[in-house]
């Protein structure tokens, strides 16, 4: 995300046609979902990850800049605010106000208020350990701080984090895109396998494997409706990646520029290349999949009101069913399938508050939702 912006059955046979928007349907059981809120006090939280180790969820929050308005300068307000909080038992929890911060101290750029924040912005667990990436190096955040633009690995709680791969230096360096007059990188999501990691570069418009340190591009996304493709196309923008039921990886995008109904999900081989899209969205900025293969994506500006919502696509039929969340960001889905998101995605934990268009947020937030 640039700093200028503050399964199978049906759902494969989707992304061959190139399905539109389905109207919303009734849940069969007619139960209605809702919603609780798990954590509260978050800064600015962004991809979810759970963790079938020890059945937990991490969160990852890209922090809420300098430690105060004081520190902000020329190229914005810059700290080590940015962490990654673990949620130990999510089913269970509820109205927590004390988030449990296993990874501090990582770089942030933010606004003087915190909100809109840049830094670690994807969390993903294999077995206890964490990966992480940070966005922006000296793009989104100058100063030297040499964890941003890169994909870090965590050996377990508290430990210092690693530096695995530079993936702002890869762009830099070998520009994927191929337009020299675009060169960027904001790695935003991160999936990690056993073997490898797979990294999604929303300055970059690029889907990135690592395997032992070692980079390799698996996409470059193409132009959006309308588009010439490619890097002459409209920015992409990916911030969201899972794998499907069928081994292949799933990765949304905010299709800056599209408008309503522009952004895609796109279907990446486990080799490399576009395989398809699912389309209709508005805004993606988060996706998972529960264990009957149904895919939830969360719209960053989606719904009525354009302030958020989350998408059930259902695997057998393709329906969408719709949830309303204030600018959601990552999901995560638990053992009994039920599903959790991060909620207020652009809000530290103080919440923020717009004085030219009188907007107000609550602070960050992580929801269960029930039912849905």
């Amino acid at each position: 995300m640039r700093r200028s912006t503050p399964v199978l059955g049906a759902v494969v046979a989707a992304l061959a046609l190139g399905m539109s928007a389905i109207p919303a349907t009734a849940h069969e059981d007619g139960v209605e979902p809702s919603v609780d809120v798990v954590v509260t006090g978050l800064n600015n939280p962004r991809q979810l990850s759970t963790d079938w180790h020890n059945w937990s969820i991490y969160v990852a929050e890209a922090g809420r800049g300098a430690e105060s308005p004081d520190q902000c300068g020329e190229f914005g307000c810059i700290g080590r605010t940015g962490s990654v909080t673990w949620i130990k038992s999510p089913a269970k929890t509820t109205n927590s106000v004390t988030p449990k911060r296993v990874v501090v101290g990582l770089p942030s750029n933010a606004s003087p208020d915190g909100a809109f924040a840049v830094g670690p912005n994807g969390v993903d667990a294999v077995q206890g350990k964490l990966w992480t990436v940070v966005g922006g190096g000296e793009q989104e955040i100058p100063g030297g701080y040499k964890e941003a633009g890169k994909l870090l690995s965590v050996q377990t709680h508290g430990a210092k984090p690693k530096v695995v791969a530079d993936i702002e230096k890869y762009e830099l360096d070998h520009n994927p895109g191929g337009n020299p007059e675009d060169v960027h990188s904001n790695p935003y999501a991160v999936l990690a396998l056993n073997d490898r990691q797979i990294v999604a570069d929303a300055g970059a418009n690029t889907v990135y494997e690592v395997r032992n340190g070692r980079i390799k591009v698996l996409a470059v996304l193409p132009g959006g409706p309308g588009g010439e493709g490619g890097a002459n196309g409209p920015q992409q923008v990916p911030s969201s990646v899972t794998r499907g039921p069928d081994g292949d990886y799933y990765v949304g995008v905010l299709a800056e520029g599209d408008g309503p109904g522009g952004a895609k999900v796109y279907r990446i081989g486990a080799g490399g290349g576009v395989k398809g899209t699912i389309d209709g969205f508005t805004g993606v900025h988060g996706l998972t999949f529960n264990h009957d293969g149904d895919l939830y994506v969360s719209e960053l500006f989606g719904g009525e009101q354009g302030s958020g919502r989350v998408v059930k696509v259902d695997a057998d039929s393709g329906a969408r069913t719709y949830l309303d969340v204030p600018f959601p960001a990552g999901l995560a889905v638990d053992r009994a399938g039920t599903v959790y998101v991060a909620a207020w995605s652009i809000s530290d934990a103080d919440g923020f508050s717009d004085p030219e268009s009188g907007m107000t947020g609550e602070p960050g937030q992580v929801w269960r939702l029930n039912d849905f």
